[in-house]
């Protein structure tokens, strides 16, 4: 019976500590995971928090930017639009200048000949052709032109360009007297020099305030018109030359810079396969 006494009391000694160790590790582990959530739950608030400052930082800028657009009016957006524009068009005339600086303009069209009034004279009076290239008279209108003719066919050139129109202008009321007349020089030449090509050049505007002061330069438009028809008619080249940017003129708003002459030539000797 002692034995037996002695046996129980041992299990109770043995499992009494076990209970204890248990208990304490089941504590150990429950407290470990209510530490391991609590910081959990506290990194992700952090977390929270942080994207919040972002995104109110965020908007904040875009309100500032938003704001700084409010400033600037459409005014001074178009003024910084327009100083782009101009500086780009500066570089490409500029590119356009230094291109042709390395023209040799006289070879280029030493078997051409430029025929015309005082604008085309210019050409020579610039230096930026030889005399041999340009027959061309201040006040020379088509009906004056026939006494150039001569010259024209002793210089005997392989293609020729008029450039007549603006003394015409004030020279006759409608455009069909103008072509009329035209038509005439165009025909003399022809006849004596049949292998020599002709083209006629648009008539190049004026400015505003030459219309001012000669009011049939506003005909200029349908003169081109009536000119390039009867181009179509005669079979000959019409040369639609483009229109000048207005600081190519002089101040009486009619006649040409010297820069503005290779603009020009380079012009004529594309449309011509110079």
């Amino acid at each position: 019976m002692k034995k037996r006494l002695n046996k129980k009391k041992v299990i109770i000694v043995i499992l009494i500590p076990l209970v204890v160790v248990f208990t304490l590790l089941t504590v150990i582990i429950v407290e470990g995971k209510k530490h391991g959530n609590s910081s959990n739950e506290e990194v992700t608030k952090n977390k929270e928090s942080d994207d919040k400052h972002d995104i109110n930082e965020n908007i904040k800028n875009g309100v500032s930017d938003i704001k700084k657009l409010e400033v600037k009016s459409v005014e001074k957006i178009q003024v910084e639009i327009n100083s782009i524009q101009s500086k780009n068009q500066e570089d490409k005339s500029n590119t356009n200048n230094e291109r042709s600086k390395k023209i040799d303009y006289d070879t280029l069209f030493e078997n051409t000949v430029i025929m015309g009034d005082s604008r085309t004279e210019s050409l020579t009076e610039y230096g930026i052709l030889s005399s041999s290239s340009v027959v061309a008279y201040k006040g020379r209108t088509t009906v004056k032109a026939k006494d150039d003719v001569s010259t024209i066919v002793d210089l005997v050139p392989s293609k020729i360009i008029m450039t007549y129109g603006m003394n015409d202008l004030q020279l006759y009321s409608n455009s069909d007297d103008f072509t009329k007349s035209y038509e005439k020089l165009i025909e003399d030449v022809k006849s004596k020099l049949p292998n020599s090509k002709i083209y006629v050049t648009s008539i190049l505007p004026v400015q505003q305030n030459a219309v001012g002061k000669e009011p049939k330069f506003s005909d200029l438009e349908e003169f081109n018109i009536a000119l390039e028809s009867l181009c179509s008619d005669l079979q000959i080249e019409f040369m639609n030359i483009e229109t000048l940017n207005s600081k190519y003129y002089e101040p009486d708003g009619i006649h040409f810079r010297a820069d503005a002459y290779p603009i020009l030539l380079n012009l004529m000797a594309k449309k011509a396969n110079l």
